[in-house]
């Protein structure tokens, strides 16, 4: 086989391997975040505690995800764009994926976690179907 018919072939494979489609849509830009806020001194659940997420990734029209704790100190929060196209990868393809969040309730200090993991490509970026779990404890603030 010939150097350039080698060459011409990988090209127009590597190119066929990505496929973006002009498809508006929103894209996750973090992990799907759920999990529990609890007193740290009493373990018992907050109620109203407003989480609010940013993602690592950027973007130009972001969706900043926000929610409030229910009565269980339950919350799922995440971050989203608004996106043009729709791509889609044919290979493996890897990277990282998390986000910051903030926890905030008149009663408590103000929390701020980061996470951030690898992983593997999803179908339209690499926080496509990621969830994480953090559970979260609070400190009252001091009178």
């Amino acid at each position: 086989m010939s150097p350039k018919l080698l060459s011409t072939g990988i090209a127009w494979l590597m190119l066929s391997a990505c496929i973006a489609l002009p498809i508006p849509h929103e894209r996750q830009l973090s992990p799907l975040y759920f999990g529990t806020v609890t007193d740290a001194e009493t373990g018992k659940p907050i109620e109203a505690v407003v989480v609010s997420v940013s993602g690592n990734l950027h973007s130009e029209r972001p969706i900043p995800g926000e929610t409030k704790t229910d009565a269980a100190g339950g919350y799922r929060v995440v971050a989203k764009e608004k996106a043009s196209w729709f791509v889609l990868i044919a290979g493996p393809a890897d990277g990282s994926c998390g986000g910051f969040l903030l926890f905030v309730h008149p009663n408590y200090e103000m929390k701020m976690e980061r996470t951030d993991e690898a992983t593997a490509g999803g179908a339209d970026g690499m926080c496509t179907d990621v969830k994480r779990q953090l559970d979260v404890s609070l400190k009252p603030k001091g009178i």
